[in-house]
């Protein structure tokens, strides 16, 4: 046996073993041959009575009866296992296992991998049905690798909740206050900002120092006001047990600097003080909320150049943290979004100033492609359009938007977002249309099996209102939808083309990696792993008529929906969070050498659970595709020309 426990060293999970837990293990393992051809469980058929592990040769598994239209699902080699679900859930295989060459398996007994499950949290959570648990495993050793408390062992202090943040009884008043009054209690008790409480003890509303100069001072109320008439209301409120990290993404998301903190048992809610801003960036030094409230101070694009840099110092610390995709890319996005906002600012009072004036109809300043899609990560160009309301005469309400657009474009140049070579920008008169003019572009795009148009709806169908007349990109939304239903082989062209890129895992679940050239031994995880994610996410919101075209809330309404089986999406949302956020932690790791970030992830420098949880997302993109194939291009995968 001492041959069995050498090779399950190299095997997760049981490489997290202690070597005297893997060599009992090894002890109870089988051997089984099992000759090419060999079928080892039948779909719907056999339950696994076993835990499977290749020791040599490799296994397929295939959906679809055995021997009628099967379809490969993956190709298990050398330390790969089969029949985890089956021993979980007591249930027959829900696939075919069929050794694709002469193969030897190790075999643990039911029972023997039950006690292990059950004994062993990590087997436990290794082993989950879905990839939630597992791909958390490959978080925190990325976390504990990066974090700067790693040296003494403390929590990142992210992952703290936000109660360790409250030192002090909280200081409150009532509506019946004035604001002197209230101005007095707060200097007295050297806090800056006051709780109102409502009759039922809730928090009803808070006023701050900031409100004394804006709503006070600034516009000469008398001091003798009640402070319910100048308080903010209602409050915005975080559980005691929320970590800090999701207070941070509350604060820059709703563009707040106080949280009341609440602690909720039994349907009872009890007030337990005020975070603020102030305490975040004593705690770590660093607050995305800070540095977006810095855009509004700034009245130059150079000076706005220099926020963005701050920004890009927040982000690297949060990374360094061990902060996730999925609330990273909020965070960017919020940012950039009020960036955005001020160059559009900038922009509107410099047309005035040059004789132009102001905009004839109303607009929208409209985000495509990963910025329509709020998942713009540390290294991104611009994709953007304009749309206007329609007129009578559309060429002169056009020229006067190019000349904005040109004005708007060269901010974002000279803030940090490099012109897209594509000319996706809306200083392209294609891209700067009235509403008339961009429901005809969509309309031909659904209607054409073209290379182009199908090209052109994956980038412009992923779009979203940054500034101006949102109504105008919700009506344009409303016509997508329309003539998707009155097209339906659309989705048919659209699946195909979803269904050209595989994610680069081999026969026998090595990586297929570049073979040559600068990016020699690694692959593009952008490119080969989260596309075909994000193209059958905008597949899914096609038919569930999702309004977001943020990849995760439309995988999300997909599995409300039940437009695909719950495990499966499930495994989807978290493979795609966990290579974003790999994408994101190797961009900020270049960053940070002084390198231009790109988009290839090297396998060798990964952990090996990091590369374990990767091999995992791969298979569940290739589980992914096929489900798409069959929902929606009928089981049938096309080349396209």
């Amino acid at each position: 046996m001492e041959s069995v426990a050498r090779f399950l060293m190299e095997v997760a999970p049981f490489s997290l073993l202690s070597d005297e837990e893997r060599e009992a293990v090894a002890k109870k393992m089988l051997v089984e041959y099992f000759p090419k051809g060999s079928v080892i469980l039948r779909r719907d058929l056999d339950k696994a009575e076993f835990l499977y592990i290749v020791r040599k040769g490799r296994v397929r598994i295939t959906r679809g009866r055995s021997g009628e239209n099967e379809r490969l699902v993956s190709l298990c080699g050398e330390g790969d296992s089969f029949g985890i679900t089956s021993l979980l859930e007591n249930e027959a295989f829900i696939f075919n296992a069929t050794s694709d060459d002469d193969t030897i398996c190790y075999l643990l007994p039911k029972a023997e991998f039950k006690h292990l499950y059950d004994t062993h949290q990590k087997v436990a959570d290794y082993f989950s049905p879905t990839l939630s648990v597992s791909l958390a495993n490959a978080y925190q050793i990325e976390r504990e690798r990066l974090s700067v408390h790693k040296q003494n062992g403390e929590v990142s202090l992210l992952f703290q909740s936000v109660a360790s943040l409250i030192k002090r009884r909280p200081i409150v008043g009532t509506p019946e206050l004035t604001v002197r009054e209230a101005a007095e209690i707060m200097t007295l008790e050297r806090v800056g900002s006051l709780v109102i409480l409502g009759d039922d003890g809730k928090p009803d509303g808070i006023i701050t120092d900031t409100d004394f100069r804006s709503k006070i001072v600034a516009r000469s109320q008398s001091i003798n006001l009640p402070v319910s008439a100048v308080m903010s209301s209602p409050v915005i409120t975080i559980d005691s047990e929320d970590s800090v990290m999701n207070a941070l993404m509350l604060m820059t998301r709703r563009r707040i600097h106080h949280l009341c903190v609440v602690e909720r048992k039994d349907d009872v809610e009890k007030f337990l003080g005020v975070i603020s801003e102030h305490d975040l960036m004593l705690m770590h030094g660093v607050s995305p909320a800070a540095v977006t409230k810095n855009l509004d101070r700034e009245q130059t694009v150079e000076g706005l150049l220099s926020v963005r840099m701050q920004m890009d110092a927040v982000i690297d610390s949060l990374i360094a943290q061990g902060m996730t995709a999925k609330r990273l890319t909020h965070i960017i996005t919020s940012f950039n979004d009020k960036l955005t906002e001020r160059i559009l600012q900038f922009a509107e009072t410099r047309m005035v100033q040059e004789g132009f004036g102001k905009p004839p109809v109303p607009f929208a300043w409209i985000a495509f492609g990963s910025e329509g899609r709020e998942e713009q990560t540390i290294s991104t160009d611009q994709d953007n359009g304009l749309v206007f309301e329609n007129t009578a005469n559309d060429s002169d309400v056009q020229s006067y938007f190019l000349k904005f657009a040109s004005f708007v474009v060269e901010g974002l140049d000279k803030v940090g977002f490099p012109k897209c070579k594509g000319n996706i920008m809306a200083t392209n008169p294609e891209l700067c249309q009235s509403l008339f003019g961009w429901k005809k572009n969509f309309s031909k795009w659904v209607h054409s099996a073209s290379p182009k148009s199908l090209l052109n709806a994956s980038i412009f169908f992923d779009f979203r209102s940054i500034y101006g007349e949102a109504s105008l990109v919700a009506s344009l939304r409303q016509h997508l939808f329309s003539e998707i239903a009155q097209t339906k082989q659309f989705l048919f062209f659209m699946t195909q083309n979803a269904l050209q890129t595989k994610p680069p895992l081999g026969f026998f679940g090595s990586f297929l990696l570049e073979d040559s050239g600068a990016h020699k031994n690694q692959f593009n995880i952008k490119e080969r792993a989260l596309r075909p994610l994000v193209d059958g996410a905008r597949l899914l919101s096609f038919q569930a008529k999702t309004n977001s075209a943020n990849t995760w809330s439309r995988l999300e309404v997909a599995k409300e929906k039940s437009l695909m089986r719950q495990t499966l999406m499930d495994n989807v949302i978290e493979a795609f969070d966990f290579m974003m956020t790999l994408r994101l932690t190797h961009h900020s790791e270049q960053r940070r050498k002084g390198l231009a970030p790109d988009n290839f992830i090297a396998p060798e420098r990964l952990t090996q659970i990091e590369r374990n949880a990767l091999k995992e997302s791969f298979r569940v993109v290739e589980e992914f595709q096929a489900e798409l194939r069959d929902k929606f291009a009928g089981g049938v995968a096309m080349t396209m020309e």
